[in-house]
């Protein structure tokens, strides 16, 4: 098994978890390593895991890798648990314990919840199964064979996924958001107060007082029961030393420690040497001397347990949980003030007290969970990348896609059912393999069938796709369409009736040097698109897809050898033609839309701005500097597109503009970004380039010549 593609970057990703110590991460890939060798993975398929059909989300980590995990798995969440002891369903057994509620839900009753639910809105869900059994509970009566078709896919897995939501109250709320509720709860779970203000709030209220003690005991051995106190200071002492503690109160040669030991050898009735009773007398003077006697020190104490912290994040962190329990996890925070107000009588516990206002780090993971439109998330920065555009797409692009279901209640479970799929991550493939889809969800496609297509979600549709590539493109001009993106804009223009032969970004490492035959079909019409403009004359396009194959054209214009031997960095160069050639999905939607309001000027200067900060920030790491180079020839290519949908004057004028930002650089980066200045400004005179001439590219042979 450890021929399988993948297995090295699987190794060497364990071996980084291990070393970061991350307990997670280490369990799973320690998981994949094993599947591998078993032979219960598959790393390249679309069914990775053996046995498993590939309707069921698998737990996927970097790279694309799944784990032997699922996430309608795992441990039992607190409403199943609520709902077995309202059963009384031993508990022992998970497998066991999920396999009767699955078939509780079956029951008259349970079919009856699940249907109240789909009415109400009053569920939510983390993963696409757990809505099976809520379609099931609507299809009976409408499609009863669709529903035995559902049954026959899913029963066999009834003890190991949920196929059922979780109850929550339907609380509303317009817009969208960047992060669920259940995403916010998950992170301060993992607030912790700072390690130097436990060990202070542990000194001032567990060791200083111990230390106190330790010193009135040394002082005193005769008093009456003296040998009991002894006996409850050493019984206490091994209590604190659990937690965490001050180097002070632990170092073997402290005065504390000292003390400890001489209190030991009185307790034993061992005889203590003379040196140490000196010792201790000492100590015990200077003891005296700073604080005084009795109640001079309880005085001095008090004032110094004011120093001590009252608030702790962890415990302001468990009330602002407990507030987010009332709120669905699967949906925002539509007033993010009321649960960002100050701890109440109510909510007030030690660490958490009445009044005390929200530190400025919780305000901000809450307002994280902010609903609103989503341009008003863009221009506030909120979206802050195409990539944080994409993982909102799906919570607009579920209504459209669930419109046309004859119910409000199977329109509003296909919409959840829609956005808990769009959170599945996709599988490393190989041999041109497709992500699994969601109509080969059994209860997807039984509920799928009951859509109508209508003119007006055709309309919303299309609206809703040219104003995502406006956002996209106004706000991150330099960034190319991400995977994410792509995915969603290809699921809008599938309601939508579009066909636009959108492209994914492929990734290097498992490119078997060919390309779909949609790849094709975009390149016909970006040459089309881009012919006779200075896209084309920069990259020297032909006027039209004359080759019988993309993928062969692409390694002659990178000037490769006719070879399947490739190296990353060759099969990179390839892509990056391809890149080129369909111009990553611009000459489709600028072909597709009218998007000549949009302000190419500006976007062109946002780009290389954007590439002169990237290219002079200091990298050591090589992998790094790959990484900023190829993404800032990315942003070079987009920013030569946009210059292209320019009238020429305009195209001269902004050309200017660049040169100046240029002159404002360092001297170095001056004469490196020289020479693609030189070549752009020739093509925009009117100059096709050569294979002699450096063109800005993001994978070269040997060392760029543009990188520091």
């Amino acid at each position: 098994m450890s021929e399988q593609p993948g297995f090295k970057y699987a190794f060497l990703s364990l071996t980084k978890v291990l070393a970061a110590d991350n307990k997670t991460k280490i369990r799973q890939w320690r998981d994949v390593l094993a599947a591998m060798e078993a032979g219960d993975l598959l790393v390249g398929s679309r069914t990775p895991v053996a046995g498993i059909p590939g309707w069921v989300t698998p737990e996927v980590i970097r790279g694309g890798f799944a784990t032997t995990a699922f996430a309608a798995g795992g441990d039992l969440r607190p409403h199943e648990i609520s709902l077995a002891k309202k059963l009384s369903l031993p508990m022992s057994d998970t497998s066991r314990l999920r396999w009767a509620l699955n078939n509780w839900y079956l029951s008259d009753e349970g079919l009856a919840t699940l249907h109240d639910q789909a009415q109400s809105g009053n569920f939510a869900v983390r993963a696409p199964e757990e809505t099976a059994l809520l379609i099931v509970s609507l299809l009976l009566e409408t499609a009863p064979d669709a529903v035995d078709g559902i049954l026959a896919e899913i029963m066999p897995f009834f003890d190991r996924l949920r196929f059922y939501p979780a109850p929550h109250e339907n609380v509303g709320g317009e817009g969208v958001f960047v992060r669920n509720v259940g995403q916010v709860r998950d992170q301060l779970k993992t607030k912790q107060p700072r390690a130097e203000l436990v060990l202070q709030h542990n000194s001032l209220t567990i060791w200083i007082p111990l230390y106190d003690r330790l010193i009135d005991l040394l002082a005193a051995p005769e008093q009456p029961q003296w040998k009991d106190q002894a006996a409850a200071w050493l019984a206490d002492y091994e209590r604190a030393v659990h937690e965490p503690t001050a180097r002070r109160w632990s170092k073997s040669n402290s005065p504390f420690q000292r003390c400890r030991q001489a209190l030991i050898q009185m307790y034993a009735g061992k005889l203590v040497l003379q040196s140490t009773l000196h010792d201790v007398n000492t100590i015990i003077a200077r003891h005296r001397t700073k604080y005084g006697g009795s109640k001079a020190r309880t005085a001095f104490r008090r004032i110094q347990a004011e120093q001590d912290v009252t608030v702790w994040h962890d415990a302001v962190a468990d009330v602002v949980t407990k507030r987010l329990e009332t709120l669905p996890f699967d949906a925002g925070i539509s007033d993010p003030a009321r649960v960002a107000g100050p701890i109440t009588q109510a909510e007030a516990v030690q660490g958490a007290p009445k009044g005390c206002p929200l530190a400025r780090s919780f305000v901000h993971t809450i307002n994280s969970a902010r609903m609103a439109p989503v341009s008003e998330l863009v221009e506030t920065g909120q979206i802050s990348a195409p990539e944080v555009l994409a993982d909102v797409l799906p919570q607009l692009t579920a209504e459209i896609y669930a419109n046309g279901l004859p119910t409000k209640a199977e329109t509003r479970v296909c919409a959840k059912l829609y956005k808990a799929f769009s959170q599945r991550r996709s599988l490393l493939l190989v041999d041109l393999q497709s992500q699994i889809r969601l109509e080969e969800l059994p209860w997807a496609a039984a509920l799928l069938e009951r859509r109508n297509s209508s003119h007006d979600h055709q309309v919303i549709a299309r609206k809703t796709l040219i104003e995502l590539v406006r956002m996209s493109l106004t706000h991150f001009p330099h960034v190319i369409f991400p995977n994410r993106l792509i995915r969603e804009m290809a699921n809008l223009a599938k309601i939508a009736e579009l066909k636009i032969p959108f492209t994914a970004e492929i990734a290097a490492d498992i490119f078997m040097g060919q390309f779909l035959p949609h790849f094709s079909e975009a390149a016909d019409i970006s040459l089309v698109h881009y012919a006779g403009t200075l896209y084309a004359r920069y990259y020297n396009l032909p006027t039209h897809a004359n080759f019988q194959s993309l993928g062969e054209f692409c390694n002659q214009r990178a000037r490769l050898r006719s070879t399947h031997n490739w190296s990353v960095a060759a099969k990179g160069m390839i892509i990056e033609q391809q890149q080129i050639i369909t111009s990553h999905n611009l000459g489709q939607l600028l072909t597709a839309f009218d998007l000549s309001s949009l302000k190419y000027a500006q976007m062109v200067t946002d780009c290389f701005d954007w590439i002169c900060k990237r290219q002079q920030i200091p990298l050591r790491n090589w992998r790094a500097k790959l990484q900023m180079t190829k993404n800032t020839a990315y942003a070079w290519r987009q920013m030569i597109a946009f210059m292209s949908e320019l009238p020429a004057a305009e195209q001269r004028a902004v050309f200017e503009e660049l040169k100046d930002t240029a002159a404002a650089q360092s001297t170095d980066y001056q004469e490196r970004i020289s020479p693609a200045l030189d070549g752009l400004g020739r093509a925009i005179s009117g100059e096709t380039l050569v294979e002699t001439d450096i063109v800005f590219l993001g994978w070269v042979r040997g060392k760029h010549p543009f990188s520091p």
